[in-house]
């Protein structure tokens, strides 16, 4: 029995063209074949207050772009830099935030990101700060690029509250004072004369919560050398890896990124992302094995042009299987990378019986040891993370 809930639910449902009749021992239930698909249904039941409601009395501001003219291209990135509004000047908790989509455009916004700008931004001009595509701006924005602060992507709830002992923290002597959000618009039909404000809004708690929450992305490099997958594949495995030395101290929607994005709390403000990519010397090896006329200069023409047979693909997956890894970790607002050579190989950890009880603050561990620290409550925190990631693959088409 699954319990439906109110907010986005996601439907996956196949059907026949006859009822089965269940009545005899050797009946079975014909096959669907095509008859399926997946459908995400946002919903609110009855005798439940809009969510809006909750945080009605609350205080709070918008990120969005002003009434963008949408380019009648079939994919757009638009990045419009923030500064955080004076009035906060002591700390303040983000406890929950909204997707603003406008009326009419829910089929133009395929995702939106909202990224704090390293502390060490700064523009000429408060009041005329970064705004345009991303590409045509990328010298302006690059302090802004590296950290996301919030996301949200099609299908996602609307709203979304965080955790009652922990809130986004802004404001005070926090070193982010300007924010960026990038809309990812996917215009297949490439509409023109289409307007947009769409973004997010914080709500503001009117007291602190207990711990600051924080955002970390894991996942594949979003490049050719990373994500190449064959077309008409039942399944594409991709394993991602983050290395525990980084825990011291756009594309278009049919080439999309293989990456998860977790809230988590208490707030790291030393690392941020860690992505995982092939080395290039392996991906070049690679192709001189299939072609002696490959070019690195056009890998990704290249690649688009190959002639995928069932072979070839199983081929293509045991590469990935044993190819050598290189790191990206984002630390600080800058990116460091760290060889991997070939992953490690995945197994479970066994179960333990949990032998502490939490008292106030501290963890107090019933068999005598010394309680856990900041630091190694974060490894078993990125532990567990790194073991959802692993359940998980991407299956994607060129």
């Amino acid at each position: 029995m699954f319990t439906l809930q109110s907010g986005t639910n996601v439907v996956i449902f196949a059907y026949g063209l006859v009822d089965p009749d269940l009545s005899g021992s050797h009946d079975d239930i014909s096959y669907h074949e095509n008859r399926r698909g997946t459908k995400m249904i946002p919903l609110q039941f009855y005798g439940q207050p809009p969510p809006d409601e909750k945080f009605a009395e609350l205080d709070y501001f918008d990120f969005h772009p002003n009434n963008y003219l949408i380019p009648s291209t079939d994919t757009t990135y638009h990045c419009k830099v923030y500064k955080l509004p004076s009035k906060y000047t002591t700390k303040r908790h983000v406890i929950a935030h909204k997707t603003l989509i406008d009326s009419g455009n829910e089929d133009l916004i395929h995702h939106l990101l909202l990224h704090e700008c390293d502390h060490s931004a700064t523009f000429d001009n408060d009041s005329d700060l970064p705004d345009g595509p991303c590409n045509d701006i990328t010298d302006k924005i690059t302090a802004c690029t590296t950290k996301i602060a919030i996301g949200w992507t099609i299908g996602g709830d609307r709203i979304f509250e965080f955790s009652d002992v922990a809130g986004y923290p802004i404001g005070g002597d926090s070193s982010v004072k300007y924010y960026m959000i990038q809309m990812h618009y996917d215009n297949p039909k490439q509409s023109s004369n289409r307007r947009d404000s769409s973004g997010l809004r914080f709500y503001l708690s009117n007291e602190l919560r207990q711990h600051d929450l924080g955002y970390l992305v894991f996942g594949t490099d979003i490049s050719f050398l990373s994500l190449v997958i064959p077309p008409r594949v039942d399944q594409f495995v991709v394993d991602s890896y983050c290395p525990s030395t980084a825990t011291r101290g756009g594309e278009r929607t049919k080439e999309e990124m293989c990456l998860h994005t977790f809230a988590y709390y208490p707030r790291m403000d030393d690392l941020s992302a860690c992505f995982t990519m092939n080395t290039a010397e392996s991906f070049q090896n690679m192709m001189y094995s299939l072609s002696s006329a490959y070019d690195m200069e056009h890998a990704k023409e290249w690649l688009l042009d190959i002639k995928w047979t069932p072979e070839l693909a199983a081929q293509w997956q045991e590469y990935y299987n044993n190819a050598p890894r290189l790191s990206l970790f984002v630390r600080e607002g800058h990116f460091v990378s760290e060889p991997l050579g070939l992953l490690p190989k995945y197994r479970d950890l066994e179960p333990t019986l949990c032998k502490s009880k939490p008292i106030g603050n501290e963890t107090i561990d019933l068999t005598g040891n010394a309680p856990a620290t900041n630091l190694q409550k974060i490894f078993i925190l990125l532990s567990c993370l790194l073991i959802i990631m692993k359940t998980s693959f991407c299956i994607f088409a060129l």
